[in-house]
């Protein structure tokens, strides 16, 4: 069930987002003001991107990761940062350093607030960051994840995951080994959506990876990347190999749908970014869903 909201102060909450005069002006509504709304849409927050960018370009980085991970829209994120990766608001680089913020955040990502943000009555969440990035997640620079205490908690919504592993696969495919060990540092949730984005991104490896990635996804906890690791053998094997390796599957409702893999539709959908994506990793028992 949605979370219910005020309609005048959803408005409010429309007209302050919206007539914010500068780029920093927004960053305050999103980092001090909680969410009224919940929301799906893509639109809303590309649109708010897209408007300071053209203002204040050199900004976009910084707008794009607070839109990311903000609240109102997480249940659109996944198509979000896909929308954003294809619109080349963004550079290259620019994107390859938010799929490394995201994979080297811990539990969260910690945004360093201005200094002139004080001073104006407003409390602000502050936190520490505990994030070590691992070999191959480093140089993400100090306003993103700095151990800084005046410090906003941002929470990552697992489609960032998934998209920044695939992207950071897909770029540098021997980073693979490096994204399959630091699932074993996050949470179930993060790790699932981590081995989801290397699936997405498995036609990058080399066979002998690919094999390995695939076997792993099987018997991984997350029933979401257990069905996307079916789906791989039975795109390589043939139906009947997926439906027989599914049979010894702990959930029943794993086991009721490997049947349909028997029907040829049944295969991964392509994104615009050209990798596969399968269903989002939940917690077990939970009906898979896509990004």
């Amino acid at each position: 069930m949605g979370r219910w909201a005020d309609p005048d102060e959803g408005a409010r909450e429309f007209v302050e987002l919206w007539s914010a005069p500068t780029a920093d002006a927004l960053h305050r509504v999103l980092v001090l003001h909680q969410p009224i709304r919940r929301s799906a849409d893509v639109y809303e927050p590309f649109s708010l991107l897209e408007k300071h960018h053209e203002a204040e370009p050199t900004s976009s980085v910084v707008t794009a990761t607070l839109l990311l991970t903000d609240r109102r829209w997480r249940k659109g994120v996944g198509q979000l940062v896909r929308r954003i990766a294809d619109a080349m608001i963004l550079d290259q680089e620019q994107l390859d350093l938010l799929a490394r913020a995201f994979l080297a955040a811990d539990e969260a990502l910690y945004w360093q607030v201005p200094d002139d943000w004080f001073g104006d009555g407003h409390v602000i969440d502050l936190g520490t960051s505990t994030i070590e990035p691992d070999e191959g997640l480093d140089d993400v620079p100090d306003d993103l994840v700095a151990p800084d205490p005046t410090v906003a908690r941002r929470e990552l919504a697992p489609a960032l995951r998934r998209w920044a592993a695939a992207r950071a696969a897909s770029r540098e495919p021997t980073v693979w080994a490096t994204l399959f060990t630091r699932t074993r540092e996050l949470d179930p949730r993060s790790a699932a959506a981590v081995m989801a984005g290397l699936l997405d991104a498995i036609d990058a490896f080399e066979p002998s990876v690919q094999k390995l990635l695939i076997k792993e996804a099987t018997r991984w906890p997350d029933q979401a990347v257990r069905r996307a690791g079916l789906v791989l053998v039975a795109d390589r094997e043939g139906p009947e190999a997926a439906v027989k390796l599914a049979a010894n599957d702990p959930n029943a409702r794993v086991r009721a749908w490997a049947g349909s893999l028997m029907n040829t539709s049944e295969t991964g959908r392509r994104t615009s970014s050209g990798v596969e994506a399968h269903a989002t990793p939940t917690e077990e028992g939970e009906s898979p869903t896509l990004f």
